[in-house]
């Protein structure tokens, strides 16, 4: 379920939606370098629903292959997208850098033994470089920003339009009317549909009447449970365990969205007067750009945020507050005594400043590794997590693992299943077909169960480079 791209073709036109990174285990990676059967000279434009890596991590690559267009997204992700694929290609560099003289990332499960079905946790291959910086640099050259809501033509017969999809800042749902002979369709991609709560971005809306609807379907295997709980309660948890203990919590974060969603929550305890005599350290370059990017669109914020704008306070700064820029800020803060909270990537927990964070904590009793968000399967992530690591392996030490584990539900970046489905009705039309994309098998079924009994008639789950004919 990451990966996305899907090409949309007509008698005059071809046009590129997502080109995303495949992630998960060592050899998911592989998948990476081999470019889909596209012949991307012939594209007349790409589409970019939002700058998280597994819906743009592999556009850098687009010069090599031959495409010399224009790439259309909303202002925002036209203003971070060059950012985040000049940063992937500096890791790209950097990890075949560690590889060769195996100062690589390490973060292995040792016990228990990892599933063999899930694939090797290890990497046995050098790492590909699917793209360098001067490949990012010539790409952003040709980025346009679409303001929401305004139709844009991209392609002969093809027109653009953008909907907020309230899932990270500038994120979109994209919708394209296609013109065919004499009859127009409209296609609506979803992208990652935001969670309908009152986080740091405002409300989104619900998906515009389309005939065909290309859905992401990632929470579709769920199971419906009660409502999340109160999030800013959970935080002030995580604040009083490490005020009380003296001890710092670490929190695997993603710089794009979930970062942004956590420093906001602690912004709103620090305004309440609940933060102090905690120290709050954000180790993550992208995730401090990503809450400057939020700051130049306040009108994309939800309303608590701008009410604390209105009020003079920023939603992503308070005195407490610590920007880690540099490699050497973070080593200084890793392992420290005292109350504080650690907020480092990488979300996964498979590279980044936080393996040295975890390093210092896991096999201590006195750690706190508090969870927020998706683990991938089958990772030490996961593993941690759920509570069944016993021993692991991080940068070379083996460690048992004798800190605390938690988890904070309620947090995540996604709707889920129940509100994919309101999402997908609430313009008071079900779509002609639903094609239900970017989840595995057990999740795509769920969803067409939810989808189908919202209403949809016909649902489509097509397998990896199937070709759909809508008209």
């Amino acid at each position: 379920m990451t990966g996305s791209c899907t090409l949309v073709e007509t008698e005059h036109a071809r046009v590129l939606v997502d080109f995303g990174l495949f992630q998960g285990a060592p050899s998911q990676e592989l998948r990476n370098a081999k470019a889909p059967a596209i012949d991307f000279r012939r594209l007349n434009a790409v589409v970019c629903t939002h700058a998280h890596i597994d819906h743009c991590g592999r556009m850098g690559m687009l010069p090599r292959l031959g495409f010399d267009g224009l790439l259309f997204c909303t202002e925002p992700t036209a203003e971070i997208l060059p950012v985040v694929l000049r940063s992937s290609a500096n890791l790209q560099k950097v990890r075949v850098d560690e590889w060769r003289d195996g100062t690589g990332p390490d973060a292995v499960v040792l016990d228990p033994a990892p599933d063999p079905a899930l694939g090797a946790p290890e990497r046995d291959f050098e790492p590909p470089v699917l793209y360098q910086k001067g490949d990012a640099e010539r790409l952003a050259r040709g980025i346009v920003g679409v303001p929401y809501g305004a139709w844009r033509d991209i392609a002969p017969g093809i027109r653009l339009r953008l909907h907020d999809a309230g899932h990270v800042i500038g994120s979109a749902s994209v919708e394209l009317e296609i013109v065919h002979g004499a009859s127009r369709v409209r296609v609506l991609f979803s992208g990652d549909v935001g969670p309908a709560v009152d986080g740091y971005l405002r409300p989104r809306g619900h998906a515009a009447e389309a005939d065909v609807v290309i859905m992401e379907s990632t929470t579709g295997a769920r199971p419906l449970g009660p409502p999340p709980p109160d999030f800013q309660a959970a935080l002030r948890s995580v604040v009083d365990d490490c005020r009380a203990g003296a001890r710092t919590a670490l929190l695997p974060t993603f710089s794009v969205g979930r970062a942004q969603v956590l420093v906001h929550g602690f912004a709103r305890l620090a305004q309440e007067g609940l933060l102090e005599g905690v120290t709050v350290y954000l180790d993550s370059p992208m995730a401090i750009r990503a809450a400057e990017l939020c700051m130049r669109h306040p009108g994309l914020l939800s309303p608590a945020a701008r009410a604390m704008i209105d009020a003079g306070h920023s939603p992503f700064e308070f005195p407490g507050l610590h920007p880690l820029w540099s490699r050497k800020q973070s080593l200084k803060v890793a392992g420290r005594d005292g109350a504080g909270i650690v907020l480092a990537g990488s979300g996964f927990c498979d590279a980044g400043p936080i393996l040295h964070h975890l390093e210092l904590s896991v096999g201590h009793d006195r750690g706190l590794v508090v969870f927020t968000g998706y683990v991938l399967p089958g990772s030490m992530a996961e593993a941690l997590a759920e509570g069944r690591a016993r021993r692991v392996r991080i940068n070379g030490s083996e460690l048992d693992v004798r800190a605390t584990v938690r988890r904070l539900h309620g947090l995540s970046g996604h709707a889920d299943a129940e509100q994919m489905c309101e999402w997908l009705v609430g313009s008071g039309k079900a779509p002609g077909l639903v094609v239900l994309n970017h989840g595995d098998e057990p999740a795509r079924e769920g969803m067409e169960r939810r989808v189908r009994a919202a209403g949809a008639t016909e649902v489509a789950r097509p397998a990896l480079n199937a070709t759909l004919a809508l008209a």
